[in-house]
């Protein structure tokens, strides 16, 4: 398929619109800004899908004076390929390395994605162990995850005792409000009626 492909013939051809909108992106079907890869890798893109996704992209590129058709991205190839794939098709791989979710996160923040926010803050939440809550929660308060942070003082509560042996100063690594978070959740499991 080539890039003067029709795009109603494309829409045609694949079972799905997220297959016809990951076959968009994949194909380079006419691409009108390029995204500049920390690794100086240059990947095409649609603003349509950047700006409709991020109030941040929509300052970049909305702007009539603008008119930008580059924009600088401050992550690596590999990961600006894995936030694409999540404006195409909404999905992203749950399975991925957990340090290329919290880069997710933290682009995420940055570039204001609420939706993939909330994505990758929910596969973070779900690899909570005992040995990485704590971390997981700073690096959530680094890049205003409450939604993590809430779960962290959850998990944290539920299994008190395994985190206080693997990370004794637990207080103050999440700091004071995920403490009275945790406070808050343990006094509950104990008088459930308040």
């Amino acid at each position: 398929m080539g890039s003067n492909q029709n795009i109603e013939t494309l829409l045609y051809s694949v079972p799905t619109l997220d297959l016809a909108f990951r076959q968009l992106s994949e194909l380079d079907i006419f691409p009108d800004c390029t995204l500049i890869c920390s690794d100086n890798i240059k990947i095409q893109a649609h603003r349509r899908y950047l700006c409709t996704n991020s109030t941040h992209f929509e300052s970049e590129f909305g702007s009539e004076i603008k008119k930008r058709e580059q924009i600088n991205i401050d992550a690596t190839s590999n990961i600006v390929i894995k936030l694409l794939d999540f404006l195409y098709t909404f999905t992203t791989d749950q399975f991925q390395p957990i340090t290329d979710t919290k880069e997710l996160l933290r682009l995420s923040n940055m570039y204001n994605l609420a939706q993939l926010k909330a994505r990758v803050s929910g596969i973070l939440i779900g690899s909570f162990t005992a040995s990485n809550v704590c971390e997981l929660c700073n690096f959530a308060t680094l890049h205003e995850s409450q939604l993590i942070r809430r779960a962290a003082a959850r998990f944290i509560a539920s299994n008190l005792k395994e985190v206080e042996e693997i990370t004794p100063n637990w207080k103050k690594t999440v700091g004071s409000q995920i403490v009275q978070y945790v406070q808050k959740h343990l006094y509950r499991q104990k008088y459930p009626w308040n």
